[in-house]
């Protein structure tokens, strides 16, 4: 799926609490087409929940946060992305099931497959 992201326009970026030393050799390894924009908690006063790295994101994309998907896997990640004013997208493929996704707040609980299935559908990806 992000790959298919990074060979589309649409605008999208990772946002992480980590460090981007920490990310830089995870991002490098996928051998994306090109190299995404990365906002991470160095660039930011408060971590997720709070909404400032997911703002801070579609700032940087130019992109009103109305407008934006953040998709996560944690219950910070949703409820970041409500208090963010984004659609809260939750992937049930960490420690968090979809239920405590939901409760947290998530417009929907999905697959990578059926999240990019979504999107080819809305034309923002091949």
């Amino acid at each position: 799926m992000l790959g298919a992201l990074a060979a589309s326009h649409a605008p999208w970026a990772i946002a992480t609490s980590s460090r981007a030393e920490q990310v830089g050799a995870s991002v490098n390894a996928l051998r994306l087409s090109r190299p995404p924009l990365i906002v991470d908690g160095s660039n930011v006063e408060h971590a997720k929940p709070a909404p400032d790295l997911l703002l801070l994101a579609a700032q940087r994309l130019a992109t009103p946060a109305r407008r934006c998907w953040y998709v996560g896997d944690s219950t910070w990640d949703v409820e970041a992305a409500r208090a963010a004013s984004m659609v809260g997208i939750g992937m049930a493929y960490g420690a968090v099931p979809a239920a405590a996704l939901s409760r947290a707040g998530a417009a929907a609980t999905t697959t990578f497959r059926a999240l990019h299935s979504e999107l080819r559908r809305r034309g923002l990806v091949a």
